[in-house]
């Protein structure tokens, strides 16, 4: 088990991968804040996800090419629901997740989108075994709960593309929630990804509700 210091600092992102981590799991996130313009709100880091992903598959690149690359790893991503063509997400919340949340959710979107070509490129090419997006609805911090609904659907940049997945993991449909405890997140990521090896969620969007 190894962290990164910051996910924009390409010397902590090398320090990292020295551990050859199997698995890497992402939750980042900016501070928001006040704006004038008609979004309303902002982060103090509007890209930070994109950033953090882009150093990521640079910094891995680079190990590559210096022949340092012992383990291509897993990424698993946690963005958020609300930014895909699909609904996923109550429809009275829309709004707030369309024009209040604007900012960071395009931020989600391009973090997702540096993963989702990284691994459309050839197997010698790629530098990350595969990934996983994980779009809880808004999280909260009021515990855990003991019943998770779990739907799952391809990344808009693949839909039309031949991909065959498991046939016990045939692509469902998205499931809806207003909130989401945090803390079921990362035990919904460690049982079934890091714990279980992630081979069955590999390549798929999963939404968390309870």
């Amino acid at each position: 088990l190894a962290h990164c210091l910051s996910a924009q600092d390409p010397s902590a992102m090398r320090a990292l991968f020295a551990a050859n981590p199997t698995h890497v799991v992402s939750g980042l996130g900016g501070s928001p804040k006040m704006t004038f313009s008609p979004y309303l709100f902002t982060l103090d880091q509007p890209t930070i996800t994109e950033d953090a992903m882009t150093t990521m598959i640079q910094t891995l690149q680079q190990l590559r090419d210096e022949g340092l690359l012992k383990v291509k790893p897993h990424v698993t991503m946690i963005s958020t629901a609300g930014i895909a063509k699909n609904r996923d997400v109550p429809l009275a919340l829309v709004p707030l997740y369309h024009w209040l949340l604007a900012v960071p959710h395009h931020d989600k979107r391009a973090g997702e989108a540096v993963l989702v070509k990284e691994s459309a490129k050839p197997e010698l090419e790629r530098v990350i075994s595969g990934w996983t997006l994980v779009r809880p609805p808004l999280l909260t911090d009021c515990g855990s709960v003991d019943r998770v609904l779990v739907g799952w659907e391809r990344h808009d940049l693949l839909k039309g593309k031949d991909i065959i997945f498991p046939s016990e993991k045939q692509e469902t449909a998205p499931v809806l929630g207003n909130t989401f405890p945090r803390a079921n997140v990362g035990k919904w990521i460690f049982e079934n990804i890091v714990q279980d090896g992630g081979e069955v969620w590999k390549g798929r969007c999963v939404t968390l509700a309870h």
